[in-house]
């Protein structure tokens, strides 16, 4: 299989979250697998939550990359894109990636992360701005 492509989950295999799901509540994720047009729709403060931790799974995934990537194509870019942003970060190298101190490093990262974030949404607004 080439480097670039992702294997296709079936449908009837759990993620992480829905396996979570199932742990937490087993008739809901009946419901999200068996029914999944009784969902509720999601508002827009949920899903830039959504977003947001998905940008931070994909930024750790690549600080600590011994595990298995099943994530699909679009994801798997925008990652790629967010974590040479951090490591460009003119404080990633001295303040996380060769800090000794835990605390301080984790400080640092996400403090880093939010800044790299915000840069990129300004981007994306810019760009919308432009279009309009």
């Amino acid at each position: 299989m080439p480097s670039n492509t992702f294997p296709v989950i079936p449908r009837h295999l759990l993620s992480k979250s829905t396996f979570m799901m199932g742990n937490q509540c087993p008739k809901r994720l009946w419901l999200y697998k068996k029914r999944p047009e009784l969902k509720p729709e999601i508002s827009d403060s949920q899903q830039q939550v959504f977003e947001r931790r998905a940008d931070v799974g994909l930024v750790a995934w690549h600080l600590f990359s011994n595990g298995k990537d099943v994530t699909p194509e679009e994801q798997h870019v925008r990652f790629v894109n967010l974590a040479s942003h951090m490591q460009a970060h003119p404080d990633f190298k001295e303040k996380h990636a060769e800090n000794p101190d835990v605390q301080n490093r984790e400080i640092a990262f996400r403090r880093n992360f939010e800044e790299v974030i915000a840069k990129q949404r300004k981007d994306v607004l810019a760009l919308y701005k432009k279009g309009s």
